[in-house]
């Protein structure tokens, strides 16, 4: 029994440690189990406390994007109505355009009647019209018949010379346009030199400004400004009658870029130079409130083409619709640079550089026999009163107002164009192209496209102004390689190059495009540039608000 003592005891003390151990195994699994309870209470507490926070959070997100919205459209909401008023403008626009027709024309005569009619009323007139319809041919038709009562005027020289007029800025005598009105007028009225221009303003009946659409609502406003003080009359224009020509969709006003605003002595405009150009002073005569009660007159039977597609294609460019087909129907008359430079055929560029690069080339590649002609430039005055210019202002006047070159280069083989109206019967008139067979000391003579060889002599070129004429002794002829669009307006070509990459302005692609006859003449360098084709909405606007469709 005694040798089993020691067994039992042992496994005793077995049996109590186990049970010692899982008394402690049990304690410890209760106090793990308390404190992962109290972690998960712990973790639950601060998760509702997240909650909170983020339901708080989401409900100031949501007052303060409210509050935004609000503000926001309280901001916008006038904007917004605007947009969709633009829209509905759009709608109608486009539905307006569709509906445009171009081959319902109303005849020259019909309209030429209406215009005498509302000129006898005593009414104020814009005539326009597209290229080509006889804008200027008409104001000539009236010149004929109002004679002295009818005085011509133009915005550019160019333009003042082809009407036998002068321009706007010389009529008034507002020169730059760089004095305040007051000082234009009491100038005019206690200036004796300058008489004549008081006279002209003061008897002045009617008063033609063809061109207008390179006129500012500025020039005009400060036009009326000066003729009402001169006149001592308030009603527009001092009670002038005035008759506008023009077409918006052409060429616009030349706006500078200079340091101050060039109009800065008619208005009380604050706006930063950089901002200048969305004012509506410095664009469009029709922005004005003198131009509200002019009755319009639209000429739309063309003149010019007798290619009834090609006109349609013009006019319809000229809304600015169907630019696509355009460059589908102009495919056929695309040709290269290369090609281009060896032609002879006249190109139309939009920069004075361009045209001078090419005129300058054409001619250096002629071995031929070469001549100079230097122009006589004079001022006859009215009278002995006139202020007369000094030489240096009188060939700067005539440089910038004519076509006419005081230093004309020539050479035999070179290709020319006719500046003046020679004799229209035998179509020797402004336009007219041809080649150099003969230079003589004081004659050119040209063989001229479809006409034949005539022989030229100087003719004065006359530009008019108040005090008296500017003239200008010239051989009646220039390179005809290149020219400006500007100076292409008014011209009617039977054969042209047009390069139409470097087109900076509204309405010079389809100034350049109208002044062919036919498409047949007509070479466009490097492809049809759709994106040359643009035109001020404003212009759109007037016209389609004024019901001037065709």
């Amino acid at each position: 029994m005694e040798e089993y003592i020691g067994y039992i005891i042992f496994a005793f003390i077995f049996l109590l440690i186990l049970v010692f151990k899982l008394f402690f195994s049990l304690n410890n699994k209760k106090s793990q189990n308390v404190k992962l309870s109290k972690e998960i209470n712990d973790l639950k507490d601060r998760f509702i406390k997240t909650l909170d926070d983020f339901n708080h959070e989401k409900q100031a997100l949501l007052n303060d994007y409210e509050q935004k919205h609000n503000d926001l459209y309280e901001k916008y909401k006038n904007s917004y109505k605007e947009l969709l008023r633009k829209n509905k403008y759009l709608i109608k626009r486009n539905e307006t355009l569709e509906n445009i027709s171009f081959d319902d024309f109303i005849p020259q005569d019909e309209q030429y009647e209406k215009l005498l009619e509302a000129i006898n009323k005593g009414k104020n007139i814009f005539i326009t019209g597209g290229a080509g319809v006889g804008k200027s041919y008409i104001l000539n038709k009236l010149k004929e018949r109002f004679k002295s009562d009818l005085e011509l005027t133009a915005t550019t020289g160019v333009a003042a010379v082809n009407i036998g007029g002068m321009t706007i800025h010389s009529f008034c005598g507002i020169g730059k346009g760089d004095l305040k009105p007051y000082q234009i007028i009491n100038s005019i009225l206690n200036d004796e030199k300058k008489i004549n221009l008081k006279n002209k303003i003061q008897g002045c009946k009617m008063l033609a400004i063809d061109e207008i659409s390179m006129a500012s609502t500025y020039l005009f406003e400060y036009i009326d400004k000066v003729l009402k003080g001169v006149r001592d009359n308030n009603l527009p224009f001092g009670g002038i009658q005035i008759i506008a020509v023009g077409d918006f969709f052409q060429l616009p006003p030349v706006i500078k870029k200079s340091k101050q605003c060039e109009y800065k002595n008619v208005c009380n405009c604050t706006l930063k130079l950089d901002k200048q150009d969305i004012c509506k002073k410095r664009k469009y005569v029709f922005n004005s409130e003198l131009f509200k009660n002019f009755q319009i007159i639209n000429l739309s039977e063309i003149k010019r083409q007798d290619d009834k597609v090609f006109s349609t294609v013009l006019n319809r460019l000229r809304y600015g619709r169907n630019i696509s087909n355009a460059k589908k129907y102009f495919n056929e008359n695309v040709i290269s640079q290369n090609e281009a430079i060896l032609s002879d055929i006249i190109h139309l560029y939009s920069t004075k550089q361009e045209c001078e690069r090419r005129n300058t080339l054409k001619l250096s590649q002629l071995n031929t026999k070469r001549r100079f002609y230097k122009a006589i430039d004079s001022f006859k005055p009215t009278n002995e009163k006139c202020e007369i210019p000094t030489k240096k202002d009188l060939i700067k006047t005539l440089n910038k107002n004519t076509r006419a070159e005081y230093n004309l280069h020539l050479k035999i083989g070179c290709r020319v164009m006719l500046i003046h109206n020679l004799n229209i019967s035998s179509k020797l008139c402004n336009g007219a192209m041809g080649s150099v067979v003969n230079l003589d000391y004081n004659s050119v003579t040209v063989n001229f496209d479809g006409i034949g060889i005539s022989t030229i002599f100087p003719v004065d070129i006359e530009l008019n102004s108040p005090d008296g004429k500017f003239i200008r002794k010239q051989i009646p002829l220039i390179l005809a390689y290149a020219i400006t669009i500007h100076k292409s307006q008014g011209l009617t070509l039977e054969n042209a190059c047009i390069g139409m990459k470097q087109i900076f302005a509204q309405g010079q692609a389809y100034v350049a495009l109208s002044r062919l006859k036919t498409a047949k003449g007509l070479k466009i360098i490097d492809g049809f540039i759709g994106n040359s084709v643009f035109y001020d909405s404003d212009v759109l606007k007037y016209y389609l608000e004024n019901n001037i469709t065709s």
